[in-house]
């Protein structure tokens, strides 16, 4: 029979369907995803659905009171591509898994027709430009008593969400990397008679790849004075300087100034401004503003940049830098940013001294998001090496599946300048021989280079070099807990890529309200039917729980039998880890009967998972190479695919727990990533 290959609805990426799931829900081997999941918002389009007989939706990307924007598959030009639809929730409503828009009647239907002439009208704004700085549109279309825009699909982080999981703030010497590039695109759109009237760190992406796109015209409009004094008021508090707020108002490129300013003072400071419209001239006048300046809540900010920043952000607009172009001036201390009247009679406020020394901001080329994870003294190259890495895969897998997760595993690290020389042999190996392999090649002299090492014994791990060269360069501020167990870590030879929590599964037939579970003791857990704990997670529920392990293990079982009695409605509550969510979920007798839920509890013990080693006996260059390739499966895109499989696994990455929890395991798992800050380990490193 030939191989059948399905298309991932989340990821995008083409797969072989294993044997027996032909004409049922397969699940993809890249990021777990489950073919038939219906979207987590009712009235979103369901995956599969095709529009103009060529894109095929998939997972829903981001969605507001206005749109919907999925991820999409584009079969004419064989590409992943952005769809934004046009769904203003105020208006409109849809029959779950129907495509097309049901729009209210009297004076909603009207202002549907006004919101959807705005849509087209963003789309022809948006297709005007072909800008390495703003996100191209590659088509856009009426179906569906609505509209799509159709837009090419950055891969990266937005820059809110960057600052959210790297502390708040970037450095100085970051800053350029950013904003250098806004400003061409701002340029760009002023250049066509356009502002964007939404500059915020919501609306611009940092590609993974490297580069920064201007995104989301949803607020855009003509800046022709005579055309738009009259405009509806949309805005972001914070950003939005005060002719935003009135609806009869002269804007132009001015406006988008104060916005870009204001992203600045976030980046640099942590802190949103004040809203404009709590800074009035009068209180300016009297000493009064209640903009904090940016140099008082982040010392490192130069005078000059403190200036132009409170320039930029000046409230009322002749006061203002009148073009990015000036701001850019500014900013890059071409001219020094021309003081008014009123700012030089209030210079000791605003601290208008600028320095004469020359500032150099370096940005490392690259992804932002990876500056902080791995800084090398040496920006050379690796010496020339293959290294053999060694894995398991399991038997619902191919070995081309399980290679092609491989290849995903190191395909960013071989990308990178530094790796041009190295060469990777992946070995992957059917889990049930994966351990007895490892013991044969430990009584010899050809251990793997880099291989998995979770269920390692004594004797294997005898055969493994040290991690001090994976720590002596590396910055862990990045990783959960690796900093704080370093020293357990580098004992063990064993470095963790993750990590799982215990949970417990609720049963919905039982006579307990499943939306509203709390427990946090056992006592909690002897209501209704009582409760059966997996025998493996019998210390870290303990510890959570704050209980005796025999409390726990009284009501224990192995796997199967505590799982059955689960399912049989023996008992209400399954006390397990996070690593049983698939295999539940999958199970057709349990699916749509049963909640995952967190203990309600101070603190939530969880423990380390995925160990990586490194092989004794090879050569200095491929110790070199292993170490670096080690390093590289902290970063987040690598951990997106290593904790998305079979067994949930939580990364490691702080912007991949935090930012990148996609696909099927989203909805539920946002209890996990909401509990982040009350996760603890249960050091656990012998298994």
């Amino acid at each position: 029979m030939a191989e059948l290959k399905r298309r991932c609805l989340s990821c995008m990426k083409e797969y072989i369907v294993p044997p027996g799931s032909e004409n049922g829900d397969s699940i993809c081997p890249y990021c777990g995803f489950i073919e038939g999941s219906r979207p987590k918002i009712i009235y979103h389009l369901y995956p599969g659905t095709v529009l103009q007989n060529r894109y095929v939706i998939g997972t829903v990307l981001g969605s507001g009171g206005f749109g919907v924007t999925y991820k999409a598959w584009d079969n004419v030009l064989g590409i992943v591509v952005a769809i934004k639809e046009n769904y203003p929730t105020q208006f409109v409503q849809r029959v779950p898994g129907t495509k097309d828009v049901i729009v209210y009647s009297g004076e909603k239907k009207d202002d549907y027709e006004n919101s959807l002439n705005a849509f087209l009208e963003e789309a022809r704004n948006m297709a005007k430009f072909d800008h390495p700085n703003i996100v191209h549109v590659d088509n856009f279309f009426e179906e569906n008593n609505t509209a799509y825009i159709v837009m090419e699909y950055l891969d990266g982080i937005t820059l809110k969400n960057y600052l959210k999981v790297n502390g708040g703030k970037l450095g100085i010497d970051d800053i350029d990397y950013v904003f250098l590039p806004v400003m061409e695109g701002l340029k760009a759109i002023h250049k066509n008679n356009i502002i964007h009237r939404d500059i915020s760190p919501d609306n611009i992406m940092l590609l993974n790849q490297g580069g920064v796109k201007i995104f989301d015209f949803g607020a855009a409009k003509f800046s022709d004075n005579e055309r738009e004094k009259t405009r509806e008021i949309i805005l972001k508090p914070g950003y939005a300087p005060p002719e935003q707020y009135q609806s009869l108002s002269v804007q132009g490129p001015w406006t988008d100034v104060y916005a870009l300013a204001a992203t600045l003072y976030v980046a640099l400071t942590g802190k949103v401004p004040t809203e404009s419209v709590n800074r009035l001239p009068e209180e300016f006048v009297k000493n009064k503003d209640l903009l904090e300046e940016p140099q008082k809540l982040e010392p490192s900010i130069p005078d000059y940049l403190n200036a132009t920043i409170l320039k930029g952000m000046a409230i009322e607009p002749k006061l203002r830098f009148r073009t990015v172009e000036e701001f850019e001036r500014a900013y890059k201390r071409i001219k020094k940013p021309p003081l008014t009247p009123t700012q030089e009679r209030h210079r000791k406020l605003i601290k208008r001294t600028i320095s004469i020394a020359v500032v150099v901001l370096i940005l490392c080329a690259g992804a932002l998001f990876a500056i902080d994870l791995y800084k090398k003294k040496d920006e050379g190259k690796l010496n020339a090496a293959t290294i053999e890495v060694w894995y398991p895969y399991s038997s619902d897998m191919t070995e081309d599946e399980a290679k092609a997760y491989g290849e995903s595993l190191f395909s960013y690290f071989l990308e990178q300048k530094i790796a041009e020389n190295v060469k990777i042999n992946l070995v992957p190996i059917p889990e049930d021989q994966y351990i007895e392999s490892l013991e044969k090649a430990s009584k010899t002299k050809k251990m793997p280079a880099l291989f998995v090492s979770t269920d390692a014994g004594e004797e294997i791990m005898k055969k493994t070099s040290d991690l001090k060269g994976v720590f002596d360069e590396y910055d862990s501020s990045d990783c959960r807990f690796i900093r704080k167990y370093e020293a357990e870590i580098m004992k063990s030879k064993k470095l963790p890529m993750g990590y799982y929590l215990p949970v417990l599964y609720v049963r919905r037939m039982n006579d307990v309200d499943i939306n509203n579970v709390t427990i946090s003791s056992v006592e909690d857990l002897k209501k209704h039917k009582g409760f059966v704990a997996d025998n493996r997670y019998i210390d870290i529920t303990a510890k959570t729980l704050s209980a005796s392990q025999k409390e726990i293990k009284d009501n224990s079982a192995d796997y199967d039998k505590a799982l059955q009695d689960f399912f049989d409605g023996k008992v209400t509550y399954y006390l397990a880890s996070t690593k049983e969510y698939k295999s539940i979920y999958k199970n057709t007798q349990m699916s749509g009967n049963c909640e995952m839920h967190i203990y309600s509890t101070d603190t939530v013990y969880g423990c380390f998972d995925e160990y990586w080693s490194i092989g004794a006996g090879i050569s200095g260059d491929e110790k070199d190479a292993a170490e670096m390739a080690l390093r590289y499966m902290l970063f987040s895109n690598v951990q997106q695919q290593l904790y998305v499989g079979d067994e949930i696994i939580m990364p490691l990455n702080n912007s991949t727990f935090k930012d990148k929890f996609v696909g099927v395991v989203f909805t539920r798992f946002e209890i996990v990533r909401d509990i982040a800050d009350k996760v603890d380990l249960s050091m656990s490193f012998d298994k």
